[in-house]
């Protein structure tokens, strides 16, 4: 037996639960866009990292150890290019077409030359990096 106003009660506790659950389920939806979206950044600025590395590994192949081996320091690179070269910092240097700053150092040892190329964005107030690192050596 029913009493009077137990169909209101039960009609009010199923929409708290409804609405608590759509709250829920819109919270994770959020996150899961948020973490696509990092992914797709963190991909995008490894990609760039890599171009460049296979950029300064072309340099040397194309105009040899002797050319090479004096490029010693850091360097902003908005374009794969040495005349586009600007010493850091270069916050304001993006990669052309992105939010990406792209950096490469190179350390000479002898025979060898330590590259590292890192890429950095910034998301949400948060700045972020993706690196790359290779060792080229006189062939």
């Amino acid at each position: 037996m029913m009493r009077p106003g137990q169909i209101l009660v039960e009609l009010l506790l199923a929409l708290a639960v409804a609405t608590v659950t759509i709250v829920a389920l819109a919270g994770v939806a959020t996150r899961a866009v948020s973490n696509a979206g990092f992914a797709r950044h963190q991909s995008q600025a490894s990609s760039l990292a890599s171009e460049a590395i296979e950029w300064i590994r072309g340099y040397r192949d194309q105009n040899g150890w002797s050319n090479f081996s004096f490029l010693n320091g850091n360097y902003c690179l908005r374009d794969l290019g040495w005349a586009a070269l600007v010493p850091p910092p270069c916050p304001a240097i993006t990669v052309s077409g992105t939010d990406f700053v792209r950096t490469a150092s190179l350390v000479a040892r002898g025979s060898s030359t330590d590259v590292a190329v890192t890429v950095t964005w910034s998301e949400r107030g948060k700045t972020y990096s993706a690196r790359q690192t290779t060792v080229l050596s006189r062939y």
